[in-house]
């Protein structure tokens, strides 16, 4: 980076005609602003399928096991619920007013459904559109060996009003989520087998067959209706998904895999029989990783 007697606020705006764009983040910006572009957070979306206690200020129990704080500001204080949360205190912010006006449009059974996507699921007709999460899997994918962990209880897919998934792909199709600790931890953490010239050719096979696939699924689509070609459009972008990660993980071939000791993880916990070891080793792997 050049060398400036002068600094471009990190936050600066272009303006005109009432309207503001915010800039990208250039040099003249500083060292500072370049590092914080790089730093790429992470974002964790948990989802409990029961709710929380909000018990009406009539019950004799609203006081201590409401969710909510019954004051607002930095110096509320923790209602039971929230207790297990209080090492945290200073790290966490408690949320409220978030209610969705489309839930009450729909199957009150749906509230997993939109959770992360905010549609309208009211009607005969099911159609979702993308999650929270995805929207910031495409913005750093480019960044991260992996641009999602998408993990459940269910695993799977489910089906309306019984998803196994919060997570939704562009065409509002649900993305299938894994359940087992095991595949799990063998994704993040597992060194492929062959040597990296080895893997690499055969990522590269893997893209001349995808490259085929879309050139001859273009080809067909020149000759379909509109409606087939609206669900080859659909098969498309599950397609050109798959080639994207086959880039990305030639990309981090030559990137060595955490190597994280798995010794504690009880990776083969039955969460019929020991619910707690189980969601304990689903967090781990999420801190793990």
């Amino acid at each position: 980076m050049k060398n400036s007697t002068w600094k471009l606020p990190r936050r600066t705006f272009l303006k005109g005609l009432g309207a503001s764009l915010a800039l990208p983040c250039l040099e003249a910006m500083g060292e500072e602003a370049l590092k914080e572009q790089n730093n790429i957070r992470r974002s964790c979306h948990m989802y409990f399928g029961n709710g929380v206690s909000l018990p009406p200020e009539s019950n004799p129990i609203h006081k201590d096991w409401h969710w909510f704080p019954h004051k607002t500001g930095s110096d509320y204080v923790m209602t039971e619920p929230l207790k297990p949360l209080a090492p945290y205190r200073k790290k966490m912010s408690i949320v409220g007013g978030l209610h969705h006006p489309n839930a009450a449009l729909a199957d009150i059974h749906v509230c997993s459904d939109i959770w992360m996507t905010g549609a309208n699921l009211g009607g005969s007709e099911y159609k979702n559109t993308i999650s929270a999460d995805q929207v910031a899997a495409a913005e750093f994918r480019s960044k991260t060996r992996f641009p999602y962990l998408n993990i459940s209880c269910d695993g799977g897919v489910g089906f309306k009003s019984r998803i196994g998934t919060i997570a939704f792909d562009r065409n509002g199709r649900p993305i299938t989520s894994e359940n087992d600790p095991k595949r799990v931890f063998e994704r993040l953490f597992k060194q492929g087998t062959g040597s990296i010239e080895s893997q690499r050719q055969e990522l590269d096979y893997e893209a001349k067959v995808v490259d085929m696939v879309l050139d001859n699924a273009r080809e067909l689509n020149k000759k379909l209706g509109k409606n087939d070609r609206e669900k080859l459009d659909q098969y498309l972008t599950s397609v050109s998904e798959i080639e994207d990660n086959v880039k990305r993980s030639s990309k981090w071939l030559d990137t060595p895999i955490k190597d994280v000791d798995s010794s504690h993880l009880n990776l083969d916990v039955d969460m019929n029989i020991q619910p707690d070891k189980y969601f304990e080793t689903m967090f781990d792997l999420i801190r793990a990783y």
